[in-house]
Parts: structure tokens; C-alpha cells; sequence
């Protein structure tokens, strides 16, 4: 057995195969066992060379699935099993074969064997033994734990000899990116960006690499002395320190040298890691990150033509692991739901969101793009353009409250609609869009935005009690619930106005996706649940129902079992609607403004729940009693 050193030096040992794997774990090198080939009909016998290296890849492994050389590797534990699904099919609809899955666990490992994807155990060298929070939450000394094991595997890819790219499980691939990595032949490094804002609409990369930090969601490695220099300093750094974040490491090493302060190739690229590495930063155009793509929709928005992304990272986003797949169904690139998820049994509900009428749109225009950033001040607590947001948000969520409440008593789903947003919800002190960001406002903003995801899929299982509002242009829905019926509503007496025109395709698409039944029925504002149910029921049996509005249209249950049992199988409460965040007072009063599914707080200047209000429960009995 030879062991093998990542200086080059080698040790041969005599000894058992389990003594011999633990010495090479005691002294941090790599194994090379040698496995003999079968005899040949000429008699001769030739070693194939197997190398197994300590995240488990070998060799053998990576050069039976590389294409061209090259292969894209992930790695996932059971709490994103599925995502493991979603990234299989998306590299089959893309009919790449040259990937490889790492398994964290027994039941990722067995889920892989079963579908025989090609995978390997990869385990976790450094997994805490016990945590108080999961490995998605940021920070926690799982996460922390995970980055390690990512370093290490890179460091073992990049011995190996093959061009490679590693990502993030919860990174979607569109397009074979293999392609353009090969626009750029001299590049060592290619990462994606947290940047906020591109800076070309072709294909070239952004222009400096220390713009924005690094995120290492999304990186391609040439098979190159740097690349292993790199890779290898970035192992030592996270050995060296336990508790330092992976991504914070590569960053460094990227700058060190004063890197920052070289001169841009005409490719692009930049020399870094003390210009030991041809560096570059992947578009945030094309390969976009939580906020860029899901929120901005840079791709969309730019230039006369609609750029076609090779990736999207679920970064930016405030929903945990539930948010992130909320993402990808909204946008249409989810793929691990079964069949059932598209055939309610029961049918579907959703309606045309409304905002009301007198609010003025214009003062969340003057805060978003194209205004100069720099001539914004940051908002102040208990800024009047807050409330005007928290309002517009929470009439729209008690649309979605009297809609969960209807689609309940009919036994159907909800559809959530598009949610508009007046101001961006950022991590820390804003002046109504994130700093750096070309975001428009008012805006669609993703429902982890406002609903608190996370914690309403822990009441049910990891799910959610509706669906996602691009459900009604998914092929297998339309497949599935083909009579569509549009229900009028008589004598609304709010002041209501409809989503901007800057909402776009998104409203429209949702609103207008198909042709309705010729069958219009219509129900009558302020109805009670046995009222509009009496009243559907010539078309109780269609599979969409699609209210017109539900603005004054459901005012509560006609018998007190129907809320009972309503609030017992929603469980709303009081922490399903999320905060914005935040003013310049970000960790004091008036630095965040609470949303309210409920309806029952006074929009006034407070915006929490003071000590002398009735308690959530009274006040969502008050609502429909």
C-alpha cells in the first residue's frame, strides 16, 4: 500500500488494510491502494491504479462518469433529500450524465443506490454529534461542519485531474454550463458572486473580482497547479480553524497578494491568491443568485432580449429549507413533486389579488431603481412609507387568510396569488431596496417575504397548506385540472385597484392562464361559507374555482364548528405572517414592522402586539363570529 502525501513525498507500508487505513487518517495523507485487473488472455497482469481519497471520491469513480473530462458534483443530507431528486432531474432534462452526488447520510446513500444514480458515501468527518439547529440553519456548528467537509472535497477533486464544477444542492441548473467554461481556456477559477447588480449582458464576466464577496455556491475548477495550490491552502485554513465559514476562507485567499488591486485581462480575468491563480467572477445574469434571479429578475429585465440563466442559487431568502423550495416552485423549476401534488382530489381555489385603491404607488417608486442609491437615506422608525408597506402587504394577507378560510370549507387547495411588495425586506438597516441592488419598486415579492415559511411547514410535516401561484402554468396541473370556472362577486364596497403594470407577465400569466368555462356563476359579497358553497353548487365538481375577487366576499362561517375546525386544521396563528426588516433602529423599537394574517391589530405606529390586546386566539375567533 502506498500512501500518498499532497506534497508529492510517499510512504509505502506493509501492513493490514484496516492498520493501514487508520495510520493514513492519523497522518492526514491520501490512500492509493492498488486493485490487480483480471488476467489477460496474453497472460499479462496490469495494475489499475485506484486512488480513494479521504472525502471517499476516487479515481476510479470520477473518471467513469467525466465527459470531456469534466463533471458537476454535489452533495446533500436528509434534510435535502428531495433537492437531490430536483437536481437529478433537472441533469436529466439536460441529458448530462457526467455528475456525481455525495451522500451525507444513510438515507441520502439509499435513496441514491435505489434510483442507481451515480453517487458515493461521503459521510461527514467533522458532523456534530448533537445541535440544536439543523445543517441549513447559517451559522450552526453543522453548517460550519458541512463547509469543512466541502473543502476537503474540492481539495480531493482537484488532485484527481479533471476539470470540475462543485455545487450547492439547492442550485438549479437551466443549461449545460460546460460551454461556457470553455470561453474562457485560461481561467483556473470561475465562482458565482453575491453581487447585487451586473455589469454586462453578454456573456462576459463582471468585471472585477473583489465587487462583491465570492459565494461559493456555485465554482469551477480547471484541473491546474493553482487550482490545487488553492484548493489546498483553503483545506488548511478551515483544518486550522474549526469555527471559521468555508466561504469567509476562500474570499481571503482570493484577495491575498493585494489581489484586489490587479488589472483586468481583456478575458475578464484576473490574477489572484498572490497571482498564484487566472480568476474569475461568473454573471450574476446567468448565473444568478437568491436575489438577482428570484427577486430581481435581472434576466428578464435587461437589455431588448430575455437572457437564458445556466444557474440559479436560493441565496437572499428568509424561508429556511421550505423557502428555498418555495422559490423554485414559483419559478416554475421545482420538479420532485408527485403526481398528487397537481390532482386535489377536492379541487382548487384561488382568486385576482387586489390592493386598495388610494394607495400611492408613486412613493415606493421614488425608492427603487432607477433612483441613484446614494441620494436615499435610510428609513427611520416608525417611517410613514413602512406603514404604507406594512398596510399594502397586510391587506393582501387577509385576502389570503379569508381565502385559506374558504378553500378550507370547500375542501379545496389555495393557490396563493402574487404577492406586491412596496419596499425589499433586507437584513439590516435599508433605504427601501438592498444596498447595491437595480430592484424596482414596488415589486413581486416572493411569499417568504412575508409569510414565515419555515415555521408554518414545521405544523405540517415539512409541507404547505397551499400551493404556488405558477401551479396554474405548470403542464402537469393544466393536464390534470382541466375545467377551469371564474366566480363573479356582486357588491364589494371596498375601493380596491388591481397589481401595477410593472407586475407584468406574472400577474397576467396567473390571472389569464388558460381560457375559462363559459359557466360564470357569481356569489354575493359579505356570504358566509354555506352561502357561496350553495351557491357553486352547479360547479362544485370543477377542479379550479377562481374568484374574481375576495375583497368583502367571505365574512365568516355560518356555524361555529366551521371555525373550530378551520383554526385546527390551519393552525394559524399570530407568527404566520413574517416582519420586514429593517429601519436604521434595525435591533430597537420601530425597526421592524410585523405583518398580520390575522386583521385584528391597529395599524398604528406600535406595530406589535401590545400586553392588553385579547390574545390570538380570541382575536382570530373575533374575525369570522
Amino acid at each position: 500500500m502506498r500512501c500518498a502525501f499532497p506534497s508529492g513525498r510517499a510512504l509505502f507500508v506493509c501492513a493490514p488494510l484496516h492498520v493501514f487505513a487508520q495510520l493514513a487518517a492519523f497522518v492526514g495523507c491520501v490512500t492509493e491502494p492498488y486493485i490487480p485487473s483480471l488476467i489477460s488472455n496474453a497472460g499479462a497482469t496490469q495494475p489499475i491504479r485506484r486512488v480513494v481519497y479521504q472525502s471517499g471520491i476516487s479515481t476510479e469513480l470520477v473518471n467513469s462518469v467525466a465527459v470531456d473530462n469534466a463533471i458537476i458534483v454535489t452533495w446533500a443530507n436528509a434534510e435535502y433529500i428531495d433537492f437531490v431528486d430536483n437536481f437529478v432531474r433537472h441533469m436529466q432534462r439536460l441529458k448530462l450524465t457526467n455528475f456525481l452526488v455525495g451522500a451525507m447520510d444513510t438515507k441520502v446513500l439509499a435513496w441514491l443506490e435505489k434510483q442507481q444514480q451515480p453517487h458515493w458515501n461521503m459521510g461527514t468527518k467533522y458532523a456534530a454529534r448533537s445541535t440544536e439547529k439543523p445543517a441549513s440553519t447559517w451559522g450552526s456548528k453543522s453548517f460550519l461542519s458541512l463547509g469543512h467537509d466541502k473543502t476537503r472535497l474540492i481539495r480531493d477533486l482537484a488532485l484527481t485531474g479533471v476539470d470540475f464544477v462543485v455545487t450547492d444542492i439547492d442550485v438549479v441548473w437551466m443549461r449545460n454550463p460546460f460551454p461556457y467554461f470553455k470561453l474562457f481556456p485560461t481561467a483556473d477559477i470561475l465562482v458565482s458572486t453575491d453581487q447585487l447588480q451586473n455589469q454586462t449582458i453578454s456573456d462576459d464576466l463582471e468585471r472585477h473580482i473583489c465587487a462583491a464577496p465570492s459565494n461559493i455556491g456555485i465554482i469551477f475548477f480547471r484541473s491546474s497547479r493553482g487550482s490545487r495550490d488553492f484548493t489546498q491552502a483553503w483545506l488548511d485554513a478551515v483544518e486550522k480553524d474549526r469555527e471559521v465559514w468555508d466561504q469567509i476562507s476562500f474570499n481571503d485567499l482570493k484577495m491575498r497578494g493585494n489581489a484586489c488591486a490587479g488589472k483586468l485581462e481583456p478575458s475578464g480575468l484576473m490574477r489572484a491568491f498572490s497571482d498564484r491563480v487566472s480568476f474569475g467572477v461568473l454573471p450574476v445574469t446567468l448565473f444568478g443568485n437568491g436575489h438577482t434571479f428570484f427577486v430581481q429578475r435581472l434576466h428578464e429585465r435587461l437589455g431588448d432580449r430575455s437572457l437564458e440563466p445556466y444557474a440559479a442559487h436560493t441565496t437572499f431568502q428568509f424561508g429556511g429549507v421550505p423557502g428555498k423550495r418555495q422559490r423554485l416552485r414559483e419559478a416554475g423549476l421545482w420538479l420532485g413533486d408527485p403526481a398528487a401534488y397537481f390532482s386535489h382530489s377536492g379541487g382548487y381555489l384561488t382568486y385576482t389579488p387586489h390592493i386598495p385603491a388610494d394607495t400611492d404607488l408613486d412613493k415606493f417608486a421614488r425608492r427603487g431603481y432607477p433612483v441613484p442609491e446614494h441620494t436615499l437615506s435610510k428609513l427611520q422608525p416608525y417611517s410613514r412609507l413602512v406603514t404604507l408597506h406594512q398596510q399594502l402587504v397586510n391587506f393582501q394577507l387577509q385576502q389570503l387568510r379569508d381565502a385559506l378560510a374558504l378553500a378550507w370549507a370547500l375542501g379545496r387547495v389555495l393557490i396563493v396569488p402574487p404577492m406586491l411588495c412596496g419596499l425589499d425586506r433586507v437584513t439590516g438597516p435599508q433605504a427601501g431596496r438592498w444596498p447595491g441592488s437595480l430592484l424596482k419598486l414596488p415589486y413581486v415579492c416572493p411569499l417568504d417575504s412575508v409569510l414565515n415559511l419555515q415555521y408554518i411547514a414545521s405544523k405540517f410535516n415539512g409541507s404547505l397548506p397551499f400551493r404556488e401561484y405558477s401551479l396554474l402554468t405548470n403542464l402537469a396541473f393544466r393536464l390534470a385540472a382541466k375545467e377551469h370556472i371564474r366566480v363573479g362577486v356582486d357588491g364589494a364596497q371596498t375601493s380596491v385597484r388591481g397589481f401595477p403594470v410593472s407586475a407584468g407577465r406574472i400577474l397576467h400569466d396567473f390571472v389569464e392562464p388558460h381560457e375559462f368555462s363559459a359557466s360564470r356563476p357569481r356569489v354575493k359579497a359579505g356570504s358566509s361559507d354555506k352561502e357561496i358553497a350553495n351557491a357553486l353548487e352547479q360547479v362544485k365538481g370543477a377542479k379550479l374555482l377562481h374568484f374574481d375577487t375576495l375583497v368583502d366576499t367571505f365574512v365568516g362561517f355560518a356555524e361555529r364548528d366551521g371555525l373550530l375546525g378551520f383554526k385546527s386544521a390551519l393552525q394559524i396563528d399570530e407568527y404566520f405572517g413574517y416582519t420586514w426588516c429593517c429601519t436604521s433602529r434595525h435591533m430597537g423599537p420601530g425597526g421592524v414592522a410585523k405583518y398580520d394574517l390575522l386583521g385584528a391589530w391597529a395599524h398604528s405606529a406600535s406595530w406589535h402586539c401590545r400586553g392588553g390586546d385579547l390574545d390570538c386566539f380570541e382575536r382570530f375567533t373575533n374575525l369570522y363570529s
